[in-house]
C-alpha cells in the first residue's frame, strides 16, 4: 500500500468516514470545549441561530461543507501540481485537523469559514501568472474578506491577502483591486443594515467584539489525553513538512516554489487564529487548510513504507480520540 498514491476515491471514502463518525460522536457525546458558542460575529450568530432552530440539518449542511472543502483541496494540489507526484492525500488530512480533534459547537459556522478560505486560497493561486490577474484576485480578496463576518477570530487571515500579492508579484492596480475586493463584504453588511434602519458601523463594531470579548476557550486548557496527542502528531506532522518544503524548496518549479512558501506562511498566520480571545475549536477548521496543503509536501519525500506508517498511526490515535476525550 502507497498512501501517496491512493487514489483520489478512497482518500474522499476516508474523508466522509472521519467527517461522519466525528459528527456522530459530538453528537453523542460532546467534549468539555464543544460545548462553547461562538462570539456573536454579524453573520455567525444568525448562521448560529439557524443550527440552533435545525441542529440535525445543520450538523448535515456542515458536514457536508467539510467534505466539499477536503475535495476542492484535493483538486487544487493536483492542478498547481504542488508536489513531485499527482496526489490528493490531502483530502483526508484536511478531516483530521478540521473535526477530527473538536467539533465546533457552531459547526456550520466553522465549516463554512473554513470553505472560504479554501475558495480564497485556491482563487490567490489562479492569480499566480504571467497576465493581469484581477478576477481571481478580487475573488479571493472578497472571501477572504467575508470569513470574519461569519467567524471574528479569523480577522488575522487578513494578512493572506496583501501576503499573496507580494509573494505573486502583483502590480499596484491589482494590488487596488484585492483591497476593494476585501473591504467589500464589511461594506455591503454596512450598507445592508443602514437600509434596515441600524447603525452604519453596527456589522463592524460587532465583529471587533465578537473578536474581544473572550468565549472561554483556551486550546491548552481544553487538551485532554486523546485530543492533545492527536493535535501534538499533527503538528509534529507540519512542522516536518515546513523542514522539508525549506531544505527542498529550490528543487520545486517557479510556481510551485512560490505557493509552497505561500502555504508555509498562511500556516504560520493561521496560527493566530486560535490566539484570539474570541476563539473557540471551530478556529482548527480555519488552520486545517493550510495545514492539509503542507503535510503531504513531506510525505511525497519519504519511503512509501514510512508515509503508509505515518498515516496508520494518525488513524489509530483518531480512532482512541473517539473514545478517549
Amino acid at each position: 500500500m502507497d498512501v501517496v498514491r491512493q487514489s483520489p476515491v478512497a482518500n474522499l471514502a476516508t474523508l466522509l468516514v472521519i467527517v461522519a463518525v466525528a459528527f456522530v460522536r459530538s453528537g453523542a457525546t460532546a467534549f468539555d470545549a464543544e460545548a462553547i458558542p461562538d462570539t456573536a460575529a454579524f453573520l455567525g450568530r444568525r448562521i448560529a441561530a439557524f443550527q440552533t432552530a435545525f441542529p440535525s440539518l445543520g450538523a448535515f449542511l456542515a458536514a457536508a461543507a467539510f467534505f466539499v472543502s477536503g475535495w476542492w483541496l484535493g483538486q487544487v494540489v493536483r492542478v498547481r501540481e504542488l508536489y513531485f507526484v499527482r496526489t490528493t492525500v490531502t483530502i483526508p488530512f484536511y478531516g483530521f485537523v478540521a473535526c477530527g480533534i473538536f467539533v465546533a459547537h457552531d459547526s456550520l459556522t466553522a465549516a463554512l469559514s473554513s470553505m472560504l478560505l479554501v475558495v480564497a486560497m485556491r482563487s490567490f493561486y489562479s492569480a499566480f501568472r504571467d497576465g493581469y490577474g484581477f478576477s481571481p484576485l478580487f475573488f479571493a480578496s472578497f472571501c477572504l474578506g467575508a470569513i470574519p463576518l461569519l467567524y471574528a477570530p479569523a480577522l488575522p487571515l487578513a494578512a493572506l491577502m496583501p501576503l499573496a500579492v507580494l509573494l505573486f508579484k502583483r502590480s499596484a492596480r491589482e494590488a487596488l483591486v484585492a483591497a476593494v475586493g476585501f473591504l467589500l463584504p464589511a461594506a455591503a453588511a454596512c450598507y445592508v443594515t443602514w437600509g434596515l434602519g441600524g447603525e452604519f458601523l453596527s456589522p463592524l463594531f460587532e465583529t471587533w467584539d465578537a473578536l474581544m470579548l473572550p468565549s472561554g476557550y483556551r486550546l491548552f486548557g481544553h487538551i485532554s489525553v486523546g485530543s492533545g496527542l492527536l493535535f501534538a502528531y499533527l503538528l509534529a506532522l507540519v512542522l516536518s513538512a515546513i523542514f522539508f518544503c525549506c531544505v527542498n524548496l529550490y528543487s520545486l518549479g517557479s510556481r510551485a516554489r512560490y505557493i509552497t512558501v505561500y502555504n508555509m506562511c498562511a500556516f504560520v498566520v493561521s496560527l493566530a487564529v486560535p490566539a484570539m480571545p474570541g476563539a473557540t475549536p471551530g478556529a482548527l477548521a480555519l488552520v486545517a487548510v493550510p495545514a492539509a496543503l503542507m503535510i503531504p509536501a513531506m510525505l511525497v519525500r519519504l519511503h512509501k513504507n514510512m508515509s503508509t506508517m505515518i498515516y496508520a498511526v494518525l488513524i489509530l490515535i483518531c480512532a482512541v480520540h473517539i473514545f478517549i476525550a
